[in-house]
């Protein structure tokens, strides 16, 4: 299955064994034995046609260096790669890996990583570290839990920092001499991303680091879908909006001026449409949640005004409006009113900033939020 997809042989690296030729050891009994051959196989299915550089740091038993980890990051970027996954992860914090995240977004690579097994709110690193929104490698580095075929989470998927979910449970793929298996675990996840965004990349001539907000603006939020800050990918409309199709852009947005419609918000915990909005249909949030939509199409170095009408059902429950943009720079202003009124803020889009993402968001678990009337216009 791999003949004809893998990088030239001398570009190949055993970090366990000290050599270059990356190969499975071990059994079936053992724990990490075929994980590397199964994670390679999703990816080649989704991404028939992409280049597979082999590279092994962990060992049968699916143990490995960080110092090895972090060396075969170095080498990937060397030898040119466009995305690496990273089917692996340490509660460990390692500021060597710190550093390589920095330097792969340097260098526009992506990182796409596992958020860890044990079903805990706290994911592993390197997956950990892809909300540090003041990063450098903010837009670049994805944590990738799994789901079952419902589209619902997966018992044992470390969530609470996630950017999105891939399939993970039964992901028939290839397995060593020949055999194919079903493979379980966020470590197979990821490479579902991994393989998506290869296909992406071959259509994409823009910085893969706006990749980040094209895959929010297009995901789909299919029911009992939680504990992501990003939809379910939607690889066909990511397609199209990065082959110029329809979805590739809000900045009709920008022209009307009205964001009223909700079509495009990635719906977050507990908010709903409800009728009752300010002129027609609204957003609800029944406790703690929020809704936000990435906006694309803005103009670099220019002061946007953002207006919404809220209204809490208590003055002890807030609603924050806010803006995040440049990729970690943020901009809120909060309400109590507990009657329709209008909150606005201002931003302003840096040099090579081309979109925004607004939201609302209410903290509280007990109260009710309204929002309706979203305006987005030049100063």
């Amino acid at each position: 299955v791999f003949t004809g997809r893998l990088a030239p042989s001398w570009q190949w690296k055993d970090y366990v064994d000290n050599d270059n030729y990356p190969q499975e050891e071990g059994s079936s009994s053992d724990s990490g034995y075929g994980h590397g051959t199964a994670v390679a196989g999703i990816i080649a299915q989704i991404a028939p046609r992409a280049t597979i550089l082999p590279l092994r740091v962990l060992d049968s038993d699916g143990r490995g260096d960080l110092d090895d980890v972090v060396a075969a990051i170095d080498w990937a970027i060397e030898q040119g790669a466009d995305i690496i996954n990273l089917s692996l992860g340490s509660y460990e914090y390692y500021w060597p890996l710190h550093q390589m995240m920095s330097y792969a977004a340097q260098h526009k690579v992506l990182l796409i990583a596992s958020s860890g097994n044990d079903g805990s709110q706290t994911i592993t690193h390197p997956a950990q570290m892809a909300w540090w929104d003041n990063e450098a490698w903010f837009g670049y580095l994805y944590s990738v839990g799994s789901l079952n075929s419902n589209s619902i989470m997966s018992s044992f998927s470390n969530y609470g920092g996630t950017v999105t979910h891939a399939l993970g449970e039964e992901v028939v793929t290839t397995y060593p001499n020949g055999k194919l298996t079903q493979a379980t675990g966020t470590s197979f996840a990821a490479p579902v991303l991994t393989g998506a965004l290869a296909l992406v990349l071959s259509d994409y001539s823009g910085d893969p680091g706006d990749l980040f907000n094209l895959i929010a603006e297009t995901a789909q939020w299919p029911s009992g879908y939680t504990n992501a800050s990003h939809g379910l990918i939607d690889l066909d409309s990511l397609l199209q909006a990065v082959q110029g199709g329809s979805g590739s852009s809000n900045a009709n947005f920008i022209e009307q001026g009205t964001l009223d419609n909700f079509n495009g918000w990635d719906w977050q915990n507990n908010a709903v449409i409800t009728s009752s909005g300010h002129n027609g249909n609204g957003a609800k949030i029944n406790g703690q949640g929020g809704m936000g939509q990435v906006i694309t199409g803005l103009e670099p170095n220019t002061t946007y005004g953002l207006k919404a009408q809220l209204k809490v059902g208590s003055y002890w429950s807030p609603v924050q409006l806010g803006v995040k943009y440049h990729g970690y720079s943020q901009q809120t202003s909060t309400s109590r009113s507990t009657g329709w009124q209008e909150t606005s803020l201002e931003f302003t889009t840096g040099s090579n900033s081309t979109s925004a993402e607004i939201f609302i968001w209410q903290n509280s678990s007990w109260a009710s939020t309204y929002a309706d009337d979203f305006v987005l216009s030049k100063k």
